[in-house]
């Protein structure tokens, strides 16, 4: 009789054991998740910058060349 309670105390503990790194996985991914959105807004964000700057210094170029 020990024997099945030792096996059946492993199998628990084994159960137990996989459903805590499944639930740090789901953590781990969604964190991976968002960290990938907020990189995604940060790249969006300086590629608008770039090309906001590139918009600005166009449009001063233009204005020297009508003023000039």
């Amino acid at each position: 009789m020990s024997y099945k309670n030792d096996q059946s105390l492993w199998f628990k503990k084994q159960q137990m054991e996989i459903q805590a790194l499944m639930m740090e996985n789901r953590k781990l991914r969604n964190e991976n998740r968002n960290l990938k959105t907020e990189l995604s807004s940060r790249e969006t964000m300086a590629e608008e910058g770039r090309l906001s700057s590139r918009f600005h210094g166009f449009t001063s170029i233009v204005q020297e060349a009508r003023m000039g």
